[in-house]
């Protein structure tokens, strides 16, 4: 069944699987994409999931499969597994408070409470009940991919006695995983000289270089903080990330700032930051959403 992106909104009913290929560095990106509702199946009720197979319910687990992917991303990056002193299992995940509206949809989809960090402008959002981590931690198993998490991750299955799986996903552009991990820690911004870059900083740069297996970007060390960073500064690889979020998309604010992204690389390409005419519009847009920054 083939729509038009634009109106792909009120389709609920198939799957569509397209591909494309981008030829970079001598190497091809490919790049997967179901066409699937929009917003994933969040009002189902937290601990009702399984991965049947039956041609009922085929497009539902495509799409429970892509949120867990892009939900041990956001865990990759901003979340965490606890064991307390009594031996309670607990997953956390905190954001931004603008980023509230992200996890009251996580809330609904696999449980938990949601508070607001004291002293904070943050709030998180907490499993701790086993009934909702054990579902959890078997749907996310083999999601979570950088050496931290997994450390935490192994313990708190150890305790619950779940079988741990080898890592089931990799960190590239063919699942969500890297929209989640995106979600959490990456960052759209204008360098001087009108400049587009997007980051992702990393303290360890392992995960950093298994991203950069994509094809798209270079690893650089950033010694104003001891760590390292993802960038993708190439108009080309830039319009290639963006076409991966329209595949998978982002579900925090980012999202507007990857849309307001692709407008500015469309004033560039018009090349409206060097006509006094249009200049002002540039750098309102640049205000509105951006912030420069150097790498």
């Amino acid at each position: 069944m083939a729509v038009l992106y634009s109106n792909m909104r009120k389709y609920y009913s198939a799957i569509c699987w397209n591909s494309f290929t981008a030829r970079i560095r001598s190497k091809s990106v490919f790049i997967y994409r179901p066409l699937l509702v929009k917003n994933l199946c969040f009002s189902q009720s937290a601990g009702n999931r399984n991965f049947s197979s039956s041609s009922e319910t085929t497009r539902v687990t495509s799409e429970e499969k892509e949120f867990y992917n892009w939900f041990g991303g956001l865990i990759d990056g901003d979340g965490c597994f606890l064991v307390s002193k009594e031996g309670y299992c607990s997953c956390e995940i905190t954001l931004h408070e603008k980023e509230l509206l992200a996890l009251l949809k996580v809330k609904k989809y696999v449980g938990g409470s949601l508070g607001y960090r004291v002293g904070a402008k943050a709030v998180r959002l907490r499993l701790h009940n086993e009934k909702v981590v054990k579902p959890l931690l078997y749907a996310i198993n083999g999601r979570i991919l950088t050496a931290k998490r997994q450390k935490q991750f192994v313990k708190v299955c150890n305790k619950l006695e779940i079988p741990i799986l080898q890592p089931i996903i990799r960190p590239d552009l063919k699942n969500a995983w890297l929209s989640g991990f995106i979600d959490a820690e990456g960052s759209f911004n204008i360098k001087d000289s009108y400049q587009p870059v997007f980051t992702l900083g990393q303290k360890d740069s392992s995960i950093l270089n298994e991203i950069n297996g994509t094809g798209l970007g270079y690893v650089v060390y950033d010694k104003s903080w001891n760590g390292w960073v993802w960038a993708v500064t190439s108009v080309e690889e830039l319009h290639l990330l963006l076409d991966y979020f329209a595949y998978f998309p982002l579900k925090t604010p980012k999202s507007n700032e990857a849309r307001f992204f692709k407008k500015f690389l469309l004033y560039k390409s018009r090349k409206y930051h060097l006509d006094p005419v249009h200049l002002k519009k540039v750098k309102s847009l640049i205000l509105a959403h951006f912030r420069r920054k150097k790498i």
